[in-house]
C-alpha cells in the first residue's frame, strides 16, 4: 500500500528536524509529504525548504500568518491547503501528521501492513508518548480504540466515506464517530511508540481535552455532557 502525508506546522523549528529524520528513515517512504507551514514566524519554513531541496517526495507550502496558532479549524484549514496541494493522486492511504514527533523506522511499515491485513480497519495509529521535562517517558492514557491527533492514518476509502476532517475543535473525535458509524474499525496499536515532544498545557490538558471533546460532540449534534 502506498501512502501520502500531510503535516501542518507552525513555529516548529525546535522539533520539525526530528520528525523530518524519522520520515526520511522509514523502510517505506510516503509517495508525497506535504508539509504546510502555518505562519511560522521562526525558522520551521526554512528548514523545511532545505529538506525539501534534497528529496523530491517532500514539498513545502506556506500560508499566511494569522498572528496565533489556532487550535481545531485553524489545523484543519492547514491540513486542506496541503491536501489542495498533492500531485499523486493514486495514495490508498492518508495520513495527518504532527511536525514534533519522533518514530522507529518501521513505524508506517507496520501500519501499512495492519491495513493490508484487515480491510475494516479505516483509522489507525500508533501508542503517543510524552517526553516531559525530566527525561522520563510518559504513555498519554488512551484506549486502543482511539487514535490521537498528532498522528492519524486513514484509510482512503474511510477518509472519503467520512467527509475528510471535520474543521472544528474536536475534529480527532468526530471522524471516528463518523467512521465507527459506518463500520469501519479504529485503532491504536500501543506497542508503536510515537514521541511527542510539545506539550502544551500540560497543567489544565485534561480539562482542554474534554471542552474539545465536548465541542465534538456538538458538531456532531450530541449533547457535551454525553462525550
Amino acid at each position: 500500500m502506498n501512502y501520502t502525508v500531510i503535516t501542518p506546522v507552525r513555529n516548529e523549528a525546535e522539533f520539525i528536524e526530528l520528525t523530518i529524520h524519522s520520515m526520511i528513515n522509514q523502510t517505506i517512504k510516503p509517495a508525497e509529504w506535504i508539509i504546510v507551514n502555518d505562519g511560522s514566524t521562526d525558522r520551521t519554513a526554512e528548514i523545511v525548504a532545505g529538506y525539501a531541496a534534497e528529496h523530491a517526495w517532500l514539498k513545502l507550502v506556506n500560508r499566511t500568518d494569522r498572528g496565533v496558532r489556532q487550535r481545531g479549524k485553524g489545523v484543519v484549514e492547514a491540513f486542506y491547503d496541503g491536501y489542495a496541494a498533492l500531485t499523486r493522486q493514486d495514495y490508498e492511504v492518508i495520513v495527518k501528521l504532527d511536525g514534533d514527533l519522533s518514530f522507529e523506522p518501521t513505524y508506517f511499515e507496520s501500519l501499512l501492513g495492519q491495513l493490508a491485513a484487515d480491510p475494516k480497519l479505516g483509522i489507525v495509529g500508533g501508542g503517543v508518548v510524552y517526553e516531559r521535562l525530566d527525561g522520563k517517558n510518559w504513555r498519554l492514557r488512551t484506549t486502543s480504540d482511539h487514535v490521537r491527533g498528532p498522528t492519524k492514518v486513514y484509510r482512503r476509502a474511510c477518509f472519503e466515506a467520512i467527509g475528510g476532517l471535520a474543521p472544528a475543535l474536536g475534529w480527532d473525535g468526530v471522524d471516528e464517530w463518523q467512521a465507527m458509524a459506518q463500520g469501519w474499525r479504529v485503532q491504536s496499536f500501543l506497542n508503536l511508540k510515537v514521541y511527542h515532544y510539545r506539550v502544551t498545557g500540560a497543567a489544565t490538558g485534561s480539562i482542554k481535552s474534554r471542552i474539545e471533546l465536548g465541542y465534538g460532540a456538538h458538531y456532531m449534534g450530541y449533547h457535551p455532557c454525553l462525550c
